[in-house]
């Protein structure tokens, strides 16, 4: 599932004592607000969503070199690449296609629902 793939990506660059915490936190956080997050990451940058959490400084977010602010817009650059690039949407339907069309009966459901993911 995205959300999944998502919060493993994201939590990559945690620490490792903190990843397990982090990839549950991120994943559950991602069902739950999936929709409203993707139009967020579209309209607003990292720097803006980093700033608007209080992760950044309002100004010059580039010159900030500090481990907060530098992971808040990697990880946000990251999950906005994740959740709004069409390739990776259309690559993950193509593998959900090609998964389903196995499935012998079930396979004319991935038609009524593919374009839900």
């Amino acid at each position: 599932n995205l959300c999944t793939e998502v919060a493993v990506t994201v939590c990559a660059v945690m620490p490792k004592a903190h990843r397990d915490d982090c990839k549950k936190f991120v994943s559950s956080f991602m069902e739950e607000n999936f929709n409203i997050i993707r139009e967020f990451t579209k309209i607003w940058g990292p720097e803006d969503i980093c700033q608007m959490v209080m992760l950044c400084p309002k100004d010059n977010v580039s010159a900030v070199e500090g481990k907060v602010c530098t992971v808040c817009t990697d990880t946000v650059a990251m999950v906005r690449f994740l959740l709004t690039d069409p390739n990776l949407e259309t690559m993950i339907k193509t593998y959900v296609e090609t998964a389903c069309s196995v499935t012998g009966s079930l396979a004319p459901l991935v038609g009524l629902y593919i374009n839900l993911l």
